[in-house]
């Protein structure tokens, strides 16, 4: 039976440290969040992934991490940003008299602020709600056939 070491989870610092140094880097974040997948591309993320974790490691109280723990971490973060975005924008178009939508949290809002591509849905001229604003409407005129 194989042993697993359990490592120290990350703390809010540590998550804070990680988001800062990736997504205040203009180069750093340009070659990570690129989508293509050529081995040239695939070099320059593996080299900047081995900057980012020495440049981790260097700071004082953080515990040593690796760099696949710590893309591990990025791309959580990242799910969990766009999870807690899409949930405020759901919970403000709720009806009703219900509570106030939660707040989120720095690390999403860093990383909604920073990768808005990602975070902003794309306009739907078709949507039902499309018809209310006239100038989304581009087809037939209202009330002409």
């Amino acid at each position: 039976m194989a042993t697993t070491s359990k490592t120290i989870a990350f703390s809010i610092f540590e998550k804070n440290l990680l988001s800062n140094l990736i997504l205040d880097n203009k180069n750093y974040k340009v070659i990570i969040e690129n989508k293509k997948t050529d081995n040239i591309t695939l070099a320059r993320k593996e080299s900047t992934w081995a900057k980012i974790s020495a440049e981790f490691n260097f700071h004082s109280g953080v515990n040593c991490r690796e760099q696949k723990q710590l893309k591990l971490l990025y791309k959580n973060l990242k799910a969990k940003a766009k999870k807690d975005v899409s949930r405020e924008k759901r919970e403000q178009h709720m009806t009703g008299c219900g509570l106030p939508p939660t707040a989120i949290d720095s690390i999403s809002k860093i990383f909604a602020q920073f990768l808005p591509q990602q975070f902003d849905s794309l306009p739907n001229s078709y949507n039902d709600d499309a018809c209310f604003n006239k100038e989304a409407f581009t087809g037939v005129g209202f009330g002409q056939l």
